[in-house]
């Protein structure tokens, strides 16, 4: 189902995003970073806020502590610590947050790198330290998502033709074969088929196996399923009625 990636490959599909995603920001105007995305409150602008400040504080940056105003979307702690990197910059032009992207990925790609050459390194990750290994494809996952985000809001297609969208489909998969089975609490048969992706898709048994059930999609699809962003669509998941209805609007599973 997923292939091993070195640190240094984690590194340089880190690397891609950043760069694609402020080829992206450079081309987009003021209405553009003003739309809404598929996360909570979240607009264009906001969405590269989030992107730039998580990677500026892992590098070293200290974490914003401003006041709040009352928002809908910030409901726990995790959502404040994000919620502070996206308001001190909201008021800013969508050009002056690409600009700190650029002189960010100066920096942080380097140190990266050179984390990269020492083996697998304890490194930042929000809220604790981890062994590189273990952050850096959320990491990827992260950027390659928001990245996402900010195409669906401007009407541009996923950018699936990367190593970025493998490890993130990846993380799906292994946070679904984890979840599912919860999900389920019932012997099954799960297969999930990423279309044209015969080496990404997957099957395993819940309790020993019985009714079957499937999550079927495009990779563009699949991963937005997971990030739970808009409404789960019409036919990915067929299969036993119990379960069908058990795995209904509950695939979505990142904050």
């Amino acid at each position: 189902m997923a292939a091993d990636h070195s640190n240094v490959h984690l590194v340089e599909a880190i690397d891609d995003v950043m760069l694609q995603t402020l080829s992206l920001a450079r081309d987009l105007t003021e209405a553009d970073a003003d739309l809404p995305t598929d996360c909570p409150g979240w607009t264009v602008r906001d969405v590269l806020a989030h992107m730039v400040g998580v990677e500026a504080v892992l590098q070293g940056a200290p974490q914003p502590a401003v006041d709040l105003p009352g928002l809908d979307h910030v409901v726990n702690e995790f959502d404040e610590y994000m919620e502070q990197h996206v308001q001190i910059r909201r008021q800013l032009p969508l050009s002056s947050i690409a600009d700190e992207l650029a002189g960010l990925r100066s920096r942080r790609i380097p140190t990266l790198k050179s984390l990269a050459k020492q083996g697998d390194p304890e490194v930042s990750s929000p809220f604790r330290d981890q062994p590189m290994s273990k952050a850096m494809p959320i990491r990827v996952f992260d950027l390659w998502a928001h990245e996402q985000d900010i195409r669906r809001a401007v009407g541009l297609p996923a950018r699936v033709d990367c190593a970025a969208a493998e490890i993130s489909m990846e993380r799906g998969l292994l946070g679904w074969t984890h979840v599912i089975p919860k999900l389920l609490d019932q012997p099954a048969t799960v297969s999930i088929d990423v279309a044209g992706r015969p080496d990404l898709s997957t099957e395993f048994e819940v309790d020993g196996g019985g009714d079957e059930v499937a999550i079927r999609g495009d990779l563009a699809t699949l991963t937005a399923l997971f990030c739970g962003r808009g409404e789960q669509p019409s036919g990915v998941v067929t299969g036993a009625d119990a379960l069908v209805a058990a795995l209904d609007g509950r695939l979505g599973l990142t904050p």
